[in-house]
């Protein structure tokens, strides 16, 4: 889930992700949503299409080449230390090598706003039941 935005880093475009949507049992779902999305570390966003696509009638407006609408910004890697929770956002290629990756603590307060922006469509695709999962 994106830090930012709280979509899911992939949708069902991705191979690997729709088989996964598929699992029926929540915890081997989340599970192999996890798996697939563990690489990704940007929030990928779509490109627009052209506006003289409206006008095409041999377009299909079928939902799976809808755009997901991703924010762009980078995802940091998560780890735990005693209790408290670090985030580490590496930088991009055109910085300098020798720059330090940013390190944050990511407080409860944090991670309960990124929950917040999950919508109910992604709580069923990662496995959550949305009456009880909700914060």
């Amino acid at each position: 889930v994106c830090m930012h935005c709280g979509k899911l880093l992939l949708d069902e475009t991705n191979i690997g992700m729709a088989q996964a949507i598929k699992i029926r049992d929540p915890k081997k779902r989340f599970n192999a949503v996890w798996a697939v999305c563990k690489t990704k570390m940007v929030c990928k966003t779509d490109i627009a299409e052209e506006s003289g696509n409206e006008l095409n009638p041999n377009r299909n407006n079928n939902p799976a080449t809808t755009t997901r609408g991703g924010c762009g910004h980078t995802q940091p890697t998560i780890r735990r230390d005693g209790l408290k929770l670090w985030g580490t956002w590496k930088h991009n290629k055109s910085f300098y090598e020798n720059e330090q990756p940013e390190r944050r603590l990511l407080t409860p307060s944090k991670i309960l706003n990124v929950l917040k922006h999950i919508s109910s469509e992604n709580c069923l695709k990662l496995g959550f039941n949305e009456d009880y999962a909700r914060p």
